[in-house]
Parts: structure tokens; sequence; C-alpha cells
């Protein structure tokens, strides 16, 4: 059984990086400002409480963030309590005092699972870039022109996690000439 902080200084321990927020709207702005991988919140915060809170973000327009999982962590153990936070987008409900070694499990769980869905969209994304470049070519399309016209694709497709440096080169072996 431990508390928030001590849950905290855990997460830090198994190599997480932690950020404390002290009240609802502060949440909301290291949210924004870091966009964490998963939030833990406690539904009682000054100001803004955490259902207020989870509300806010699962209403954000910017649809990644949405994605955004929240365990609601919290000492009220009611049903009403647990209805409200699942229907204000928490994903998880976890009651004081914390257990550990089931929060790990948890977070573990949800983080692994949010990596394969990650992976799953950007695979789709890239299958549609692969398909929208495909058509964009003819038959008799010259490669370095099929190459060049990809390579556009690729560089301005925003999702598309690149190196921010390196060059790319084409070389025309007929012509011997750089594009």
């Amino acid at each position: 059984v431990v508390s928030l902080d001590l849950l905290g200084q855990m997460l830090v321990n198994q190599g997480y990086q932690v950020l404390n927020a002290d009240n609802g709207q502060e949440a909301i702005e290291l949210f924004l400002q870091h966009r964490p991988d998963l939030v833990l919140m406690d539904a009682d915060m000054p100001g803004m409480d955490g259902f207020q809170v989870c509300r806010h973000l699962r209403n954000h327009p910017d649809a990644q963030l949405r994605l955004t999982p929240i365990i609601m962590v919290t000492a009220l153990d009611g049903e009403a309590s647990v209805e409200r936070a699942y229907a204000a987008g928490a994903e998880e409900y976890v009651t004081k005092p914390i257990h550990w070694a089931v929060v790990r499990q948890r977070i573990r769980l949800i983080l692994k699972r949010q990596q394969a869905e990650t992976a799953a969209r950007y695979a789709y994304q890239s299958q549609l870039l692969i398909n929208s470049m495909l058509k964009g070519q003819g038959a008799g399309t010259p490669l370095v022109e099929a190459l060049r016209f990809c390579l556009c694709e690729i560089l301005n497709t925003p999702w598309l996690p690149l190196a921010p440096h390196g060059t790319i080169c084409l070389l025309d072996q007929e012509t011997s000439q750089r594009s």
C-alpha cells in the first residue's frame, strides 16, 4: 500500500518520467505542454476535480491527445464515483490505498497496448501513403521522377517520424546527375 507521492517516486525508480500537478488547471497545462503517454490523476483536486479534467482532456481538439490513457486514482470507492470516472473518460479506476503491484501492471499493460495501437496506426497510414504514391505514378513515369514524387510525399507527411537531419540524394545512373 503506497501514497500518491510514493507512487510517483516508485515510477521514477522504474524509469518513468513523472510530472506532478497540484491542481486540475496545472494538470491540463502540463498535459498540453508535455503530451504524456499516460496520466494518473486523483479525482479529488483543488479547483477542477479529476472528473472535470478528464472530461476536458477527452474533449480536446487534437485527436491524438484525446487517446492518452487516463487512470483515475482516488479514495472514492462508491459505485457513483466509479461510474462518474468512466463516464468522464477514465480508462482505469484505482482506489486508495494504492497497491503498487496492481498499478505497476496496469501501467505496463496500458503502455504496451498503446504502443501496439500506435504501431498499427502508423502501419495503416504508411499503407495509405504508399497507395497514394503508387496511384500518383503512371506506368511510363521515369524512375527518377517516381522517386522524386515519392520523396516529396514522404517529406510532406506530418505524422511520419523523420530524423531532423540528413541528406537524401537521387543519382540518375544514365546521366550521372544528382537530383
